[in-house]
């Protein structure tokens, strides 16, 4: 322990930081950078769905092609999640997290040189950004193996992750506000969704300024997450000797108690990972499964939601205000309360891990899916989108569920374990909206029940 400590002391020589911060738990830091990295994940993802219709016009983009751009990056998503997480076990979650947002920021920036050269090389950006933020969650649960306390499992991780839906609440605003430039200077009545070739030449200011901007930040945040992070807390350059104790005696990592039980860990690389036990513990596939039914709700939800507001309700979405994102505001407000209301009920009502699991899971699935069936019958505005808010409401209760039931199995392979779910999870993304959109071909009134 005095060698890791003294380590620790060269460290804190080396790279000194602001007094103030000194007294701030370090774990504290982490999850406040963390948040904010995966606002510009989600940030990073949803600025083309908002910039695609001035690029389709300004480019002369058939539907099909525009289908094929916006759906192009989960082609890449898909395969760098078992690999992210196994990095980032292995050599870091702090560098396989930072790179990858930072992968994805700078391919954002090259995206408006990339469209007025040609749409194969959009599509091929889309994939790399794909390739580079599949890795964001995986690495992330690698972090908190090391830096998440076991009492402050679930809000710590409801916390970060919350990042991505508040990422999309302030994205889409600022993006669509961005894009439009050219279109308001044009028109001076209500209907900004009407474009035409006299406004297009303006409006390139705005669509391609959305890129720069959330691309720039996107750099910017890599700098502090660098420069503030590490991958475990005993190599941290400030962390106190209480918090470094606290954290590593809750997760059970303390160098001592290895030494006095005579446990050597084992250095992990692909051959050492258990991958049949893995493929076969019961425990993992109901969290597989519970993980791609969660994402199949919410990708359907996502991609049709503007679709049965405009088609179903009768709303113009751009001039209804907050209406449009009172689902994911709602989604956000149960996300960041379950994980406090989960350790409530462990820590201090004394349930078990595995029953609190199964009481967020169960009531969050159920409610969801419930809910997203009653809307079929609704056709009162007001009616249906107080359903589809309570839908994503009790979406949001899986932040306390599946989200973090990898640490609770299995917290030394948690990133890998993401991986592979969200590996599975990711398939409702390309599949449900094809098949959604196959079901309401025919236009029938009822084909949205």
């Amino acid at each position: 322990e005095d060698g890791e400590r003294s380590e620790v002391e060269i460290l804190r020589r080396k790279r000194p930081q602001s007094e103030y911060l000194l007294y701030v738990p370090k774990r504290y830091i982490l999850v406040v950078l963390a948040f904010l990295g995966f606002v510009n994940v989600y940030a990073l993802r949803v600025v083309l769905s908002v910039a695609a219709k001035p690029m389709k016009i300004q480019y002369n983009w058939s539907s099909t092609q525009e289908g094929y751009v916006l759906s192009s990056f989960f082609l890449g998503y898909m395969f760098t999640q078992v690999i992210g997480g196994y990095l980032a076990s292995k050599y870091g979650g702090k560098w396989v997290f930072g790179l990858g947002i930072f992968g994805t920021g700078a391919l954002t920036i090259l995206t408006p040189i990339s469209a007025d050269l040609s749409i194969y090389l959009v599509i091929a950006l889309r994939v790399l950004e794909g390739l580079c933020e599949g890795v964001s969650y995986p690495s992330m649960h690698a972090i908190f193996e090391s830096w998440a306390p076991v009492e402050e499992r679930t809000r710590i991780t409801t916390i970060t992750y919350s990042g991505a839906y508040i990422g999309t609440i302030l994205s889409l605003p600022i993006a669509s506000t961005i894009s439009n430039i050219g279109v308001t200077r044009h028109h001076h009545h209500s209907d900004t969704s009407s474009w035409d070739s006299s406004t297009i030449t303006d409006s390139i200011i705005g669509w391609k300024l959305v890129f720069y901007l959330f691309g720039g930040v996107a750099m910017f945040w890599i700098f502090l997450w660098l420069w503030f992070i590490t991958s475990v807390p005993k190599y941290h350059p400030s962390i106190s000797r209480e918090e470094l104790e606290y954290i590593e005696t809750s997760i059970g990592t303390v160098t001592k108690l290895k030494q006095q039980v005579g446990e050597i860990e084992e250095e992990k690389t692909f051959w050492t990972v258990p991958w049949f036990k893995i493929f076969t513990n019961l425990p993992f596939l109901a969290i597989l499964t519970n993980h791609t039914a969660a994402n199949w709700a919410f990708y359907t939800l996502l991609t049709w939601m503007p679709t049965y507001f405009t088609d179903v309700l009768q709303l113009n979405i751009q001039n209804s205000g907050i209406v449009s994102v009172l689902p994911y505001i709602g989604l956000t407000i149960v996300w960041l309360g379950c994980g406090v209301a989960a350790d409530f009920m462990i820590n201090k009502l004394g349930l078990t891990v595995t029953l609190t699991r199964k009481i967020f899971e169960c009531s969050g699935l159920a409610g969801c899916s419930i809910c997203l069936a009653l809307v079929g019958y609704i056709r009162n505005p007001t009616i249906a989108i107080a359903l589809l808010t309570a839908s994503s409401s009790f979406y949001g209760l899986l932040g306390a569920g599946y989200s973090v039931n990898h640490l609770d199995i299995a917290p030394r392979y948690a990133g890998i374990l993401y991986g592979l779910t969200n590996t599975c999870a990711t398939i409702p993304g390309i599949v449900s909206p094809t098949l959604t959109g196959f079901i309401l071909g025919d236009h029938d009134q009822d084909a949205d029940r």
